[in-house]
């Protein structure tokens, strides 16, 4: 459920995401939906990643260095066809698997 209260459904695969983090005891994920979803202002995507910031105390230090390094890109006006970003974009959810907290992602 979104910040809007809207539900969606879908057909996914979820597999761990990254190798340096499968030794951690809190695994990143990856999301694949069976269709694409125009979600909050992105691009339709049917594929999303869930970090887990296991090294990252403040979980921040992700998302603020790809906007940091989005916004030096369009300062030097480089841009991308479509207006993608240049880095990976984000925000801090809670995880629930099978109604168990599995901890703070982004």
């Amino acid at each position: 459920m979104d910040s809007s209260n809207n539900s969606y459904s879908f057909n996914t695969k979820i597999k761990y995401q990254g190798k340096g983090s499968l030794e951690a005891p809190v695994k990143n994920y990856a999301i694949n939906l069976d269709r694409k979803i125009a979600f909050k202002d992105w691009k339709e995507q049917d594929s999303f990643h869930l970090k887990a910031n296991y090294s990252d105390t403040t979980s921040a230090k992700n998302i603020l260095l790809a906007n940091l390094a989005d916004k030096i890109y369009r300062s030097l006006n480089l841009t991308m066809s479509d207006n993608y970003k240049f880095a990976i974009d984000g925000f801090p959810i809670e995880l629930y698997i099978n109604n168990e907290f599995i901890g703070l992602y982004t």
